[in-house]
Parts: C-alpha cells; sequence; structure tokens
C-alpha cells in the first residue's frame, strides 16, 4: 500500500494512524458524496470544503490532497471533477508527512492550516514532543513576539533565519540569560499547506493594554524555531474561533 494519498507524490510518506483512516473512510464518503449528487437538481457544479480541526485537520488534509490530484485513480478522484473547486481549511492540525502535501500545478484551490503560536499539537512530532517535556508544557510563554527570530520583519525573508547549524540552534535564552530548551533541528514530520500563524504581539511600552493579535503566513522552519511557552488551551477549537473572530472585526 502506498505510504501518501496521490500517485505524484510517491517519493513521499504519512504518518501511518492518519493514513489508515484516510483509507477506512474514502469509500463512505464517496457514497455520501454520491447520494449528494443523486439528489442535486441544480446543473451548476458546487464547491466542496474540506474542514477539520485537530486530527480531524490532518484527514481533512489527506482527503483534499487525494481529491486535487489528476494523476490517481480512485471513486473520490472522480467525483472531483463534479465540483467547480476543493477547498481545505483546518485549525489546530499536526503534522502528517514527511514533505508538505503536494497540490496539483496551476489549482486555485484554497489549502490553508491556521495555527495558533503555543498550540503544541501543530508541533507534535514525536521527537519534538519528547524533548518538549523536558519542560512544563503549561508554562505561559517566556518570549514578547519580537523575540521569534523578529517575527514581525523576518517571516517573508528567509534569508535573515540564521543557518540551522547555527550556535543559536543549541538552546533558546529565557530573560534570565539561562538555557533553557533545546529543540530537535527538524522535525520527521512537517505541516502541510498555507501556514497562517495566530500569535500575540506585546504593547510595548503601554501600561495595562491587550495584547494584538497578529496573524502571519510562516514556514515550517520557523515553527521549529519559536521558543517554548506551549499551552494545552490555546489547542481548542473555541479560541481558534475566538481569535479569528477577533482578528476578522479588527480588518473590518
Amino acid at each position: 500500500m502506498p505510504l501518501t494519498v496521490t500517485q505524484d507524490d510517491l517519493d513521499n510518506a504519512c504518518h501511518k494512524g492518519f493514513l489508515r483512516v484516510f483509507h477506512r473512510l474514502s469509500l463512505p464518503l464517496a457514497a455520501r458524496l454520491e447520494a449528494f449528487w443523486s439528489q442535486q437538481k441544480d446543473i451548476r457544479k458546487p464547491a466542496l470544503l474540506f474542514t477539520g480541526h485537530s486530527a480531524g485537520g490532518a484527514i481533512a488534509s489527506l482527503l483534499y490532497a487525494h481529491m486535487e490530484t489528476r494523476t490517481t485513480d480512485s471513486h473520490l478522484t472522480k467525483l472531483a471533477r463534479r465540483f467547480s473547486c476543493l477547498h481545505c481549511i483546518t485549525f489546530g492540525s499536526p503534522p502528517i508527512s514527511l514533505r508538505p502535501l503536494s497540490r496539483r500545478s496551476g489549482s486555485s484551490s484554497l489549502f490553508i492550516s491556521v495555527l495558533n503560536q503555543g498550540d503544541p499539537v501543530v508541533k507534535a512530532d514525536k521527537a519534538f514532543l519528547n524533548n518538549m517535556l523536558q519542560i512544563p508544557i503549561s508554562t505561559p510563554a517566556l518570549f514578547h513576539s519580537a523575540d521569534i527570530l523578529g517575527l514581525d520583519e523576518r517571516l517573508h525573508q528567509p534569508s535573515q533565519v540564521p543557518p540551522l547549524d547555527t550556535p543559536r540552534d543549541k538552546g533558546f535564552i529565557n530573560h534570565t540569560g539561562a538555557t533553557i530548551f533545546r529543540p530537535p533541528v527538524r522535525r520527521l514530520f512537517v505541516n502541510s499547506g498555507t501556514l497562517l500563524l495566530i500569535y500575540e504581539k506585546k504593547r510595548h511600552g503601554v501600561q495595562r493594554r491587550p495584547s494584538e493579535l497578529c496573524v502571519s503566513i510562516v514556514k515550517n522552519e520557523y515553527l521549529d524555531r519559536i521558543p517554548p511557552g506551549w499551552r494545552w488551551t490555546m489547542h481548542g477549537m473555541a479560541v481558534y474561533k475566538q481569535r479569528i473572530h477577533i482578528l476578522a472585526s479588527e480588518l473590518g
């Protein structure tokens, strides 16, 4: 059995637990979509959106990537042609593949993974979590957002990111100057889609004002470099919903 979900991505490999669920859901989903089309009287093609939170987001990503391909023949890929477009938006989804899941060249579909800074599940690779457990997971963030490698200024300037083998990777330094944590340089599995990181930006010089919520597009290497401060409360779907609502209201 292939270790991925598309024929054009055979040199990739997915988490076997999520892959097993994907195979179990494929035929039932195809049957549900067939039933949907049998009741359709409108000739216009609708769009199909895959979405999910946490492990549900991982499965949604696999189903989307499979249906998006044009090189794999299955019940789902045949049904995909009946839709005008396919989209996938996930929240707090864990990493699931050795490389980001491939997308069809020229596709106009959306593949977005929304991630909260501080959500431990979005970096839930086995080696990373084993190392992370050396410090309390529920500790508050020890760094201001400005310390996250100059996140605001550098997210879209990869050349300014320190190389992976520089001394900076030997540990993160807290406000006392002590090295407190050394994450692995690279995770085995990575996240897929366009990664949108929601993070708090401290209002420097302003007393008793709440932190400002910001969102930026990041790459997997940035996720690996963000300092600790993991809080399980950041993984809840209610928190994602609240933060997205705040960001949407600020954008008008």
